[in-house]
């Protein structure tokens, strides 16, 4: 979908759209928060820290690769990698 046809989605869909990547980024939060809550060993939570670097970085390179405007990869890319779990889904 372009920029260009998100401009004539009807007001329905837009909401809809708004709803959901809401409820994803509740959830990508939740997960995020529950990762650290528990007590595991450090050597758990390094593990978990690549994995969790390793998808962003895989992210990052595919929207690299998709045909958007520059300035959307740079800002998608600086924030997957600042803040991976909440915006990996989005």
């Amino acid at each position: 979908m372009t920029q260009n046809e998100r401009v004539f989605l009807p007001w329905w869909k837009r909401i809809l759209i708004i709803v959901a990547t809401l409820i994803v980024f509740a959830i990508q939060i939740a997960v995020f928060i529950a990762a650290f809550q528990f007590e595991l060993n450090r050597e758990y939570h390094v593990a978990i820290y690549y994995i969790i670097q390793g998808i962003a970085l895989l992210v990052v390179l595919h929207i690299i690769h998709k045909p958007i405007l520059t300035s959307y990869k740079l800002t998608w890319s600086i924030l997957i990698f600042l803040l991976p779990l909440p915006f990996i889904l989005l």
